[in-house]
């Protein structure tokens, strides 16, 4: 007969933890070191460019650099009484996409 060997619950708990510190680190060093996760070929972005925006700001110019951006503020100065649904339709856009880029916008002045 085999016998297991007993492992309590808190040892796969301290190994999920370290685990998970090990994975936030790593994305942290790759997102602060701007260290492109695919080929810049097959993409453009990075993990240092998607959580960058949390820890950056834009400068005004910048902000338009974005062809969502760019195609919200045309469709707002076009139809100036649009709501976030109808544009959110128009743009084919997730709520929390538009509701990002229309909070950059505001932020920076131009709606």
């Amino acid at each position: 007969m085999l016998h297991r060997k007993h492992t309590s619950t808190w040892s796969y708990i301290g190994l999920i933890a370290t685990i998970a510190g090990i994975v936030t680190l790593s994305i942290l060093v790759i997102s602060f070191a701007r260290i492109p996760v695919v080929p810049a070929t097959a993409s453009r972005f990075s993990i240092g460019l998607i959580i960058g925006p949390l820890y950056s700001s834009f400068s005004r110019d910048g902000v338009l650099e974005n062809m969502n951006r760019k195609l919200i503020l045309k469709v707002i100065k076009q139809r100036g009484g649009i709501t976030f649904t109808e544009l959110k339709r128009e743009l084919n856009l997730q709520n929390g996409v538009l509701a990002y880029h229309l909070s950059l916008l505001e932020r920076n002045h131009y709606i």
